[in-house]
């Protein structure tokens, strides 16, 4: 494969045991601007850094949507993926349907919603559209994040965080790419960590300070027990 670039596909925020009435609050929430996404902008500015510093360090070139989407078919490519992953989940996201009912977005930046983790990372359909937008970007290796939340009403805690690495390559016999998982890494922490306190449905109190580190140590560690396949990957 020789170059050490990798796409950054898809960062997002999943509200744990998801309703309506938790999406008003994790994602809806405005700041003082009035823009909603407020928490979601807050823990995606802060884990970002910590991400593309630790693949820094390991001199991988963590490229944003903003970097390999530079022409319109490429973006009109990323879009249609995420379409076509999230049509092919369907019904068994209850989480996407609810955004869509209220026009919320579990996405910052120029991120669209790639909800990978609802039908697995090996699932025939992710792999698909991940062979295809290869062919569309000239990516072939690709990282997928998300932290999951849980609303308790007063609180808002972190829950987990999953991170997910894929690859394309030719199926044996065949000049088309297929998409294969190279890895996939998940942290639960023993306790929930509450970092917005909520009080009648008003935030009260938050800490995002946590994020940084926390994405840079599980990407630290992610590339460390992926060392000798990424070497092989990449050489």
């Amino acid at each position: 494969m020789g170059s050490r670039k990798v796409g950054f596909l898809s960062f997002y925020v999943m509200e744990n045991n998801f309703s309506k009435s938790k999406a008003h609050v994790t994602y809806l929430h405005a700041s003082e601007d009035g823009k909603p996404g407020h928490i979601v902008n807050n823990i995606h500015e802060k884990s970002i850094g910590g991400i593309k510093n630790a693949f820094d360090e390991k001199g991988y070139e963590l490229l944003f949507p903003s970097s390999y989407l530079d022409t319109d078919e490429k973006k009109n490519a990323y879009a249609q993926a995420a379409k076509s992953l999230n049509e092919a989940i369907g019904k068994k996201a209850k989480f996407q349907k609810t955004l869509n009912e209220n026009n919320l977005d579990a996405t910052s930046g120029d991120f669209e919603l790639f909800l990978a983790s609802y039908l697995g990372g090996e699932s025939p359909e992710f792999l698909n559209v991940l062979a295809d937008l290869s062919k569309a970007t000239g990516i072939d290796c690709w990282l997928t994040a998300h932290v999951v939340t849980q609303f308790e009403g007063y609180s808002i805690s972190f829950i987990s965080a999953d991170m997910m690495m894929h690859t394309t390559h030719p199926a044996p016999g065949k000049d088309d790419p297929k998409g294969l998982l190279l890895s996939h890494y998940n942290i639960f922490p023993k306790f929930p960590y509450g970092f917005v306190e909520v009080k009648k449905g008003n935030i009260e109190r938050e800490r995002y300070g946590a994020y940084d580190k926390l994405f840079n140590r599980i990407s630290a560690d992610f590339l460390a027990y992926n060392e000798q396949m990424l070497e092989e990957l990449f050489n």
